[in-house]
């Protein structure tokens, strides 16, 4: 019964979605890419053209891989239904999960990355727990510097500000040069909690200074919650309506359902690496 229940909830959610966009204002922005994630195989790199549509209402990220013209994956994020929908524009195929089904995903991986942290030992821990270090931070407290330093982007002066680990402020999992007029459309620390850009406890400290964190983000460099450094740097920045945008953008295709997660083989960790 209530796999059914779930499944009629997102079936009227995606319905809701198909409805036209009333007009709003949205911000379109591009954005140069870049993560670097070591793992036990090398080093993981993704160095892409993000195109991202925000509003109020939906946020849709685009990205780009190669000389294509389209995009090769889209995420749309849907902050009234509280739905995050996955669109793999190569293969055709769709995820759809609400915000409360990702937050359990991200709860469940934690507690997985802290179990293996604790059968490693020597060397291998330390680099795990370096690695995932900004999503296990629920024992951090954070504060927030405003440097002197300021940096032109895309035409822009931007002021810089860092967030530091109160116990070791040479830990800086987040620097910001922010725009010096244009605002965000929405409180993004719950966006950036669910991409796993940022850990629970960043998100409550996002959350508590948002008046001072409201303009938008020109360039970014982050100690990404899901492993590795992310670098985003704004190329540019426009204002429009919905209506003048296709609206296309904001529909979901009718792409094939993809389950959440492939089944995979139980992970070995051997602790003498």
């Amino acid at each position: 019964m209530m796999a059914y229940a779930c499944r009629g909830f997102l079936l009227i959610a995606l319905a809701l979605l198909a409805i036209p966009v009333a007009a709003e204002d949205v911000l379109v922005i591009e954005q140069d890419y870049n993560l670097v994630r070591p793992d036990r195989q090398g080093v993981e790199a993704k160095d892409i053209r993000q195109r991202m549509y925000l509003s109020k209402k939906m946020v849709r990220i685009d990205e780009f891989g190669g000389a294509s013209k389209q995009p090769t994956e889209s995420y749309m994020i849907d902050l009234t239904q509280r739905l995050i929908i996955d669109l793999d524009h190569e293969n055709l195929t769709k995820t759809v999960e609400t915000f409360e089904q990702r937050s359990a995903r991200i709860e469940a991986r934690k507690q997985k990355i802290k179990g293996d942290i604790a059968a490693l030992q020597g060397p291998q821990k330390e680099k795990t727990q370096k690695l995932y270090r900004a999503l296990l931070d629920d024992d951090r407290s954070f504060e927030m510097v405003e440097k002197k330093e300021k940096k032109e982007i895309a035409g822009v002066e931007c002021k810089q500000i860092g967030i530091v680990d109160r116990s070791n402020e040479a830990y800086e999992p987040m620097v910001l040069h922010l725009h010096p007029k244009k605002e965000m459309p929405y409180d993004s620390a719950e966006v950036l909690y669910l991409l796993q850009i940022v850990g629970g406890k960043m998100r409550q400290f996002l959350n508590a200074n948002k008046g001072k964190l409201k303009k938008v983000p020109m360039e970014m460099t982050v100690d990404l919650a899901a492993g590795g450094t992310l670098k985003v740097k704004v190329v540019s920045l426009q204002e429009t309506e919905t209506t003048k945008l296709d609206p296309a953008l904001f529909l979901i295709p009718d792409y094939q359902d993809k389950p959440l997660r492939p089944k995979r083989k139980p992970r070995k960790v051997d602790p003498t690496q």
